[in-house]
C-alpha cells in the first residue's frame, strides 16, 4: 500500500511540476486571455484584444477555434516584427 501512495505522490509531483514549467513558457499577456485556464485562447477571449482580433483568421492555423501556445507565440514574434520595421 505505501508503495501505492508512494507513487500517486510521485505522480501528482510530475504533474504540477509540468504544469509550473508550462505556465512558465506562456507569455503574460496569454495568462490574462485566457479567461478560462484551458491552456488556449477562444476567438471570445481573443476579442478582448484589437491587435489579436484584428489577425485572427491569419494566426488561428488550425481551425479548431482556438490558439494553443504556439499560434500565439507566433502572433506575438509578427507583432514585435512589425514594430520593428
Amino acid at each position: 500500500m505505501s508503495i501505492h501512495i508512494k507513487g500517486i505522490t510521485f505522480l501528482a509531483s510530475l504533474l504540477l511540476a509540468s504544469a509550473a514549467f508550462a505556465a512558465e513558457g506562456t507569455s503574460e499577456r496569454f495568462q490574462k486571455l485566457d479567461l478560462d485556464g484551458d491552456g488556449r485562447i477562444s476567438s471570445t477571449e481573443a476579442s478582448r484584444d484589437t491587435q489579436l482580433s484584428a489577425v485572427w483568421d491569419q494566426i488561428e492555423k488550425k481551425d479548431d477555434g482556438y490558439l494553443d501556445r504556439s499560434e500565439f507565440s507566433a502572433f506575438e514574434t509578427m507583432e514585435e516584427s512589425n514594430v520593428a520595421e
